[in-house]
């Protein structure tokens, strides 16, 4: 990861660019995981580089306003706010790359 950092912010010129693509991947990947796999909790965020099972919900939390087992579950009402997080999802981060620089 050390590496894609240094690369990545040589190539843009700003650190924090890589942090936001960081948080997209993890976020995509997390819901993928979480909906897709027999995975534990635990797996999946040692996997996405979080140290602890909590850091993974703390995270689901922030993003998604729902825990990484309410997301696991993936009833309805989840899945009717993941798909309105997607839309936002892709805005934001298209935004978030031209204020930051890098075209998209």
């Amino acid at each position: 990861m050390r590496c894609i950092r240094e690369r990545f912010s040589a190539v843009s010129g700003r650190g924090t660019s890589f942090e936001i693509l960081k948080d997209d991947v993890r976020k995509q990947l997390a819901v993928h995981h979480l909906q897709n796999t027999r995975l534990t909790i635990g797996q999946i965020s040692l996997m996405l580089g979080f140290p602890a099972q909590s850091a993974l919900s703390r995270a689901c939390r922030q993003w998604f306003e729902l825990t990484s087992s309410d997301i696991r579950g993936g009833n309805q009402q989840i899945c009717k706010h993941w798909i309105y997080t997607v839309a936002d999802f892709v805005d934001a981060r298209e935004d978030r790359l031209l204020a930051n620089g890098i075209d998209v």
